[in-house]
């Protein structure tokens, strides 16, 4: 501020002081009438050094008369805040933060007025972020965010919303920061005179996130629509310029970058950083070099952003890279990590993980030496490491799912470097490496989930208001996604999408609250390696896990005493034989010759005729697929060219998700599977005018599925109802639905479930959408029967598996499911149904169960024979909990002692009609 402009505004002060004087001695000893004054000048239409300079001297004699005074007056804490304001406005950040911590002791000393107390905590936190104290601004929005949360009317919640949705975007959760932004606009109020000013930046912020999130034209959409804007076209100019940039179009990234008028601000660094990286991409040394100076002049300038800093560095290193300067490059990255830390920079941090590890491999190329590769394989596992952090953080699936497919390259990356160490090597850290490695890849965002189920379960709900909380915006979340699958109505759309945006940031709000109480993730944290899954697995029990990648597959089988690790090159043939084989057992026609043995054949010998010496010594297997093998029913696989033998008569098989879901597994306990524990829903056995109006067909079959004792609990037909399954779903041990149900493939809906249509016009009332199934409560749910077509089937998700109807039930608790790849014959269904009851009864576990009802149709001289091949009884598949090998017969025979085996005799009717359940 101008010397001149102080001393203006102290003689004023002196001026107001005398008239004070001069009108009542009294007056002015009061601090009413100096907070008055103070307040004129803080509300000046136009602001001026003057005019603040006024209100800081008239604020602080305010607050020193109020302070000796009894009862407290709340504007001491008022007058405190708005001289951090002022000095937040003059960017005088040091001074504001002073005034700021002032107020807050103050409450604390006094009592809180939970208002000024939360905007000393929003201006603190914003204060933080612009002095890049993330952690800090992080701590004091987070606590705004509480008091408000309960507290509509409380002012700027536009302002701190928005924040939040900054502090996201510095974490990578664009999804997360976009629904924040969003919120921040919902907010504003369009008779304000900066409405339209501040409407235009939360949009150039939402554009930012749909760019990072790879929705470029959506990103561009909003950009075109704010170059009007004279006051952000600039930014607007330069957002479009890193748009390009993302979506590899380094040329038309760079026209934009040239239309920008550079400014000193933190904007301008990051501009001409990523004109370095384009001329970098472009081996055009010189010019990176020259941008990465005027880059690293104004950050300096501006006070260095540790960030910015961080990525000058990073791209210096890469220059030296490519000179071949490979000691002088790892020492750069050294500094640039140096300066930042997994909350500050997490992106930037992965970055430098990931160029240290491509320089140690582009060293081993040239020298063969195993210290380079495997400090290149241990690199890339500390950027694994630092991604399940970041995803850690996140605090919604959606974002987690998005993260991990972003950065799936890493995850395959890292799978061939540390097996090139260990084929090279056959050290033991090669293998714990891989295993950790798979383990951060496969069903984190299950893990997460299961692993916060446990931490909380511990709590009693009906002392936790927060976890009723919880409860109720999941459900409200579930309710308000499956509403947008069948509304056609844009304005109504529209509306739901902005309630659906509102019941999101209240369900991060309470999940920060919720996630406070436990202990957070390390980067360093293992809760077990290798050796100790390994020691966990019963005598005869294995598990197999494929990990695919885009050359390759990687076949990992453990069992007590081995471990194996290989690479099976992904050729043409291999993916033509999957997909042949897929199709066959898709295919169901009467008169039409199954005709997928062959390519079955083919594939037991590339996947498991190499491991034959060791499946001979197991009687069970779980196995973990990944990529297009999430479609492959391995039991349906021939074991000999003569095709009359399969992998289910040798070994009995279960699938899972992870490694983590194995090792945490627990024994079902289903109690022996007898009827008092079942509940079943078959809406569809009889054909009425209601179910005629949804064109559904009939399940005649599906009946024959219940049990026919009175203990069970059976709802059929009519009770059938979705809103019956709603309220009693988690009641039983174990779940039974034989229903309709559809996987969604494409990602322009979501899979479901139909019940019985009380009211066939509203298709929300009698379908269950995916997203209503995460928050049902069946964490007492021992196993999840959906004989109901295509539901182990769905999207494919990065590591997460199939996005299916089964993983669902898994995800809200249940021990595990079976549940369908394909479409089959219903009558076929409704018999392994009943087999497995029977086998269940007797004892058996559940894999063994499966696998037994399996075995008595391929020997039932009752069936016929078209029956008999893997396309109509391979469907079924169970994944989930096992038995422990070396417990199984201890399991057996409690269940015998504790009642006895009950065996059901079932005789198989031919139909003469053959009737598919859809």
């Amino acid at each position: 501020m101008p010397r001149s402009f102080q001393l203006f505004g102290v003689l004023l002060l002196l001026l107001l002081i005398w008239k004070g004087f001069s009108q009542s001695n009294q007056q002015a000893a009061e601090p009413a009438y100096w907070y008055q004054q103070a307040e004129k000048n803080y509300a000046a239409e136009n602001p001026t050094g003057t005019t603040d300079s006024i209100a800081l001297a008239a604020y602080e004699k305010a607050i020193q008369l109020f302070l000796p005074t009894a009862p407290r007056n709340a504007k001491a804490g008022d007058a405190m805040i708005k001289r951090g304001n002022i000095f937040q406005g003059q960017r005088a950040f040091a001074k504001a933060q002073q005034e700021y911590h002032r107020a807050m002791d103050w409450f604390r000393s006094y009592g809180a007025d939970s208002l000024l107390f939360y905007q000393a905590s929003l201006h603190l936190g914003s204060n933080f972020y612009y002095t890049y104290g993330i952690d800090s601004a992080r701590y004091y929005l987070e606590q705004a965010a509480r008091l408000a949360l309960n507290h509509t009317d409380y002012p700027d919640q536009e302002v701190l919303y928005n924040s939040l949705g900054a502090l996201y975007f510095q974490s990578s959760n664009f999804l997360q920061a976009a629904n924040y932004f969003e919120k921040a606009r919902m907010l504003l109020d369009p008779a304000a005179p900066e409405y339209r000013e501040t409407f235009d930046g939360f949009s150039n912020n939402i554009a930012f996130c749909e760019s990072a999130l790879g929705n470029y034209e959506e990103a561009l959409s909003i950009y075109r629509t704010l170059l009007k804007d004279a006051y952000i076209n600039n930014r607007v100019i330069q957002n479009i310029g890193h748009l390009y940039y993302e979506k590899n179009e380094p040329d038309s990234a760079l026209r934009y970058f040239q239309q920008v008028v550079p400014n000193a601000t933190n904007a301008t660094v990051r501009m001409y950083q990523e004109m370095a990286r384009i001329y970098l991409d472009k081996n055009q040394p010189d010019q990176s070099r020259g941008l990465l100076d005027k880059a690293d002049s104004l950050n300096r300038l501006l006070g260095e952003s540790p960030r910015e800093k961080a990525v000058n560095l990073l791209l210096r290193s890469r220059l030296l890279a490519s000179s071949q300067n490979y000691p002088e490059a790892l020492q750069y990255l050294e500094q640039a990590a140096a300066g930042i830390n997994e909350d500050l920079a997490p992106l930037v941090l992965f970055e430098i993980h990931e160029q240290k590890s491509g320089i140690y491999l582009l060293r081993h190329k040239q020298t063969n030496a195993t210290a380079d590769l495997k400090a290149g394989a241990l690199a890339l596992l500390k950027a694994i490491r630092l991604a399940s952090y970041i995803r850690s953080n996140y605090d919604n699936d959606e974002a987690k799912l998005f993260f991990n497919r972003s950065r799936e390259a890493i995850y395959w990356k890292a799978a061939e470097a540390v097996y090139n160490w260990y084929a090279q090597t056959k050290e033991q850290e090669a293998l714990e490496s891989f295993f950790e490695l798979e383990e951060a890849y496969k069903g984190s965002v299950l893990n997460d989930q299961l692993r916060q189920a446990r931490e909380r379960s511990a709590i009693n709900p009906g002392q936790s208001p927060l976890l009723a909380k919880e409860f109720e915006l999941r459900q409200t979340l579930a309710y308000y996604s499956s509403l947008l699958n069948t509304l056609t109505d844009a304005e109504e759309k529209a509306r739901i999408e902005g309630e659906l945006i509102s019941t999101k940031v209240a369900l991060s709000r309470v999940q920060q609250d919720l996630n406070a109480g436990f202990n957070e993730s390390s980067l360093e944290d293992s809760v077990y390696g290798l050796s100790v899954f390994q020691q966990r697995l019963g005598g005869k029990q294995a598990v197999l896990s494929f990990l695919q990648t885009d050359a390759a597959l990687f076949r990992f089988l453990i069992r007590p005493g081995t471990i194996q690790l290989d690479r099976i090159p992904v050729t043409v043939a291999l993916r033509e034989r999957v997909q042949h084989f897929i199709s066959s057992l898709h295919t169901q026609q009467e008169g039409l010759r199954y005709q997928g043995n062959q390519d079955g054949y083919y594939l037991y010998q590339v996947l498991l005729q190499p491991l034959e010496g060791e499946l001979k010594k197991l009687e069970s297997c779980t196995i973990l697929v990944d990529g297009y093998l999430h479609l492959v029913p391995f039991e349906a696989l021939p074991v000999t060219q003569a095709t009359n033998r399969y992998l289910l008569q040798d070994l009995t098989i279960s699938y899972h998700l992870s490694f983590d879901q194995v090792y945490q597994q627990r024994k079902p306990a289903i109690a022996n599977g007898k009827d008092s524990s079942w509940m079943s829903f078959a809406p569809y056995a009889e054909e009425d005018p209601l179910i005629r109006k949804t064109g559904l067909a009939v399940l005649p079959f599906s009946t024959s599925e219940t049990g026919k004792s009175g203990s069970e609990l059976a709802i059929v037909k009519s009770e059938a109802t979705k809103a019956a399954f709603l309220s009693l779903g988690g009641s039983k041990k174990i779940l039974h639905i034989a229903s309709h149900a559809a996987a969604n493939r494409e990602g322009n809906g979501d899979s479901w479930i139909k019940f019985y249509p009380e009211q066939p016009d509203s298709v929300l009332g009698y379908t269950l959408f995916l997203p209503e199934i995460y928050p049902l409560p069946l964490k007492n749910t021992e196993l999840v029967i959906l004989s109901a077509c295509e539901s182990a089937s769905g999207i494919a998700a990065s590591g997460e598996g199939l996005l299916s109807l089964s993983r669902a039930f898994l995800y809200a608790g249940a021990n595990g499911v079976i549940a369908s790849l394909w479409k089959s014959e219903d009558l076929v269904t409704a018999y392994l149904i009943r087999k497995f009851r029977e086998s269940i009864s007797s004892g058996l576990p559940v894999e063994k169960a499966l696998q037994q009802a399996k075995l008595n149709l391929l020997s039932d001289p009752e069936i016929p024979v078209q029956f008999k091949q893997p396309n109509y009884w391979a469907h079924l598949v169970y994944i989930g909990n096992c038995s422990p090998g070396k417990s199984t017969g201890n399991f057996i025979w409690w269940i015998l002692a504790g009642s006895g085996a009950v065996v059901l005799t079932v005789y198989f009717l031919r139909k003469s009609a053959s009737s598919s359940s859809n």
